[in-house]
């Protein structure tokens, strides 16, 4: 036990080496929670690509959770050694689908992300562990040390003393930052922004002449080009519905004539928005500030109005209040302070607009699902659905209809045929046979297992796209 100067009692020294490193970490550029979440998404990468790929327990388990979300799919992607493993992976997956009677039987999950939230939820922790501490309470004002979705994931966390302050620093932080910095105080970093946005783009292309092509296509027409197309139609209309809404919102704010809950985007739209069009996205950010500032501002009236921690401060209010007969008031004044603290940070959490790019891809979504469901009685689209790539294994339960589940199935043994095909020809035997389809069978397997990858967007129409954008 180190030995204090003030008289007070001593702090343990695992305690003060916790709160130096934070220090040390604050000290550093950028938000400290955000780049934990990098250094988690590094380490897991690297330990994954170098040794647990091969561990049974990991290929099982990773196969039980339908492979990794398509953030992390992108970071394999970016890296020939990922490439590498996509035959054994995606076989993996599509065995265990093939082995359940439920293609949805199991929660999606996604190791890198449990590994990134993991180190996320420690940190935030951490600072708002040490919150009181005047060093590190000094750190968190002097500069922009945590981006604001942290900064509120540490005002859920921090004790209820220390609630007021903490609104206060974001408040200020968010009063301060303007200009080409208020997109990232607003959203944070995004490692796969970087991955995603060639994707972002020629997607965004692809959307936009299907958008222009819709207007001289029958509903007949869509339903067969949606379930012949190289990709889930369902991943497709939900995923082009968050781009055209964000596009669009894009172009809207130079108005200003928009509500809070139009212009209202998660961190994640709001970084595509930024790579689809800088000044618009700033735009888009001062909206967002000026109704994120007016919530934070309710908040901190709230805890100002929070009953007094002295109890016996407390019993004299209610007492004046009792002889007055205000009992409303009186049993207000004898609330216990902490609970109303956490009350009032419950409804600022609970009070959050939903993203409103989101909210369009769920509907697009769910409309999208109940327009194939109803044309499935129609004997030509029957037909296609048997020729064409049909949904993907997350959207297969939407369906009553054994058609698409068949359908997949059977595209999912075609294709586990062509994995493990990929897979033996690796070997130094087979040099001398020819090279064929199977072994680029797993960018086709992608839009199957995890069609956000690319976007909802079939491969080819990707790489068409981003060719077309580069000739151009």
């Amino acid at each position: 036990m180190r030995v204090l100067n003030s008289g007070r009692r001593a702090r343990p020294d695992w305690a003060e080496r916790d709160r130096i490193e934070l220090l040390r970490q604050l000290d550093e550029g950028g938000c400290l929670v955000c780049r934990a979440q990098a250094d988690a998404e590094h380490y897991w990468r690297r330990e994954y690509l170098l040794e647990s790929h091969s561990e049974l327990q990991v290929r099982a388990r990773v196969a039980a959770a339908g492979g990794f979300c398509p953030d992390h799919t992108r970071l394999l992607m970016t890296d020939p050694a990922g490439t590498v493993q996509f035959p054994a992976l995606f076989g993996d997956v599509i065995n265990h689908v093939l082995t359940q009677s439920d293609q949805h039987s199991d929660q999606r999950g996604c190791d890198g992300c449990d590994q990134v939230t993991g180190s996320a939820r420690r940190r935030v922790r951490t600072v708002a562990r040490w919150a009181g501490d005047e060093e590190v309470l000094d750190r968190l004002r002097s500069a922009r040390r945590l981006c604001l979705p942290h900064l509120l994931d540490v005002l859920v966390e921090v004790p209820d003393p220390l609630t007021a302050e903490v609104t206060a620093l974001a408040l200020k932080q968010l009063r301060d930052t303007s200009g080409d910095g208020l997109v990232d105080a607003l959203a944070g970093s995004d490692a796969d922004l970087a991955r995603r946005t060639p994707t972002l783009l020629a997607a965004n292309l692809v959307r936009t002449q299907a958008d222009a092509d819709a207007r001289a296509q029958s509903t007949l027409d869509h339903v067969l080009a949606a379930v012949h197309r190289g990709c889930c139609p369902l991943c497709r209309a939900r995923a082009h519905a968050e781009i055209r809404y964000t596009a669009w919102l894009c172009r809207q704010s130079a108005d200003n004539q928009l509500d809070s809950t139009e212009a209202w985007l998660c961190p994640a739209h709001l970084l595509d928005a930024s790579a689809l069009s800088a000044t618009d996205a700033g735009r888009v950010a001062e909206l967002m500030r000026t109704h994120l500032i007016d919530r934070l501002d309710r908040l901190a009236e709230h805890l100002d109005a929070a009953p007094s921690r002295h109890l016996t401060i407390r019993l004299r209010k209610a007492a004046l209040h009792a002889f007055r007969r205000q009992w409303t008031d009186g049993a207000a004044v004898l609330r216990r302070p902490r609970v109303f603290v956490s009350t009032a940070v419950e409804t600022f959490n609970g009070t959050s607009p939903r993203c409103a790019a989101c909210a369009a891809g769920l509907l697009a979504d769910s409309r999208e699902q109940a327009l194939l469901a109803a044309a499935l009685e129609h004997r030509v689209v029957r037909d296609e659905w048997e020729r064409g790539h049909g949904v993907c294994v997350d959207h297969v339960s939407d369906f009553a209809d054994p058609l698409p589940r068949t359908v997949l199935r059977s595209r999912l043994r075609l294709l586990a045929w062509e994995l493990a095909e990929a897979q033996r020809k690796t070997g130094w035997r087979t040099r001398n046979e020819p090279i064929t389809a199977a072994e680029t069978s797993w960018p086709r397997a992608i839009p199957l297992l995890c069609g956000g990858t690319y976007l909802g967007c079939a491969p080819e129409e990707i790489r068409g796209a981003s060719s077309d954008e580069h000739t151009g």
